[in-house]
């Protein structure tokens, strides 16, 4: 479709009606563009680990806590892109249809995936390398 064209981000929908699950796979890094987003996305940790050599905070606060802030500068600049609304518009509706999506992905896949596995509360399976 014309719209599948100017994605910047794929995404694959496979179903299993014997099982009533659907398998959403949310397509890794593969375009310059998507090679941006990835650094974009990932840049927050890279970051925090360069300024960490000279002075290192990441030792004094709880692995967890680091965790939370990491994710969420993640989730600020991927939510609110364009690959990201789409993915999430096309699982939201198969949920809301009635559907049992899990979703899946690698490296930006992965990201996007997990995001909004997390927000509509559905099994995620991703891989972040």
């Amino acid at each position: 479709s014309e719209e599948e064209n100017e994605r910047t981000i794929h995404f694959y929908h496979v179903r299993f009606p014997d099982q009533n699950i659907d398998v959403v796979a949310v397509r890794g890094t593969s375009t310059d563009e998507e090679a941006f987003a990835d650094t974009y996305l990932y840049s927050t940790i890279s970051i925090f680990q360069a300024i960490n050599t000279w002075i290192p905070f990441l030792q004094v606060f709880p692995d967890t806590y680091v965790r939370d802030i990491v994710g969420f500068l993640a989730l600020l600049s991927i939510a609110g892109s364009q690959p990201y609304q789409w993915a999430d518009n096309y699982v939201s509706n198969l949920k809301d249809q009635g559907y049992y999506p899990i979703i899946t992905g690698h490296s930006l896949g992965g990201a996007i995936g997990g995001i909004i596995g997390v927000s509509l509360n559905i099994l995620i399976k991703t891989y972040i390398t």
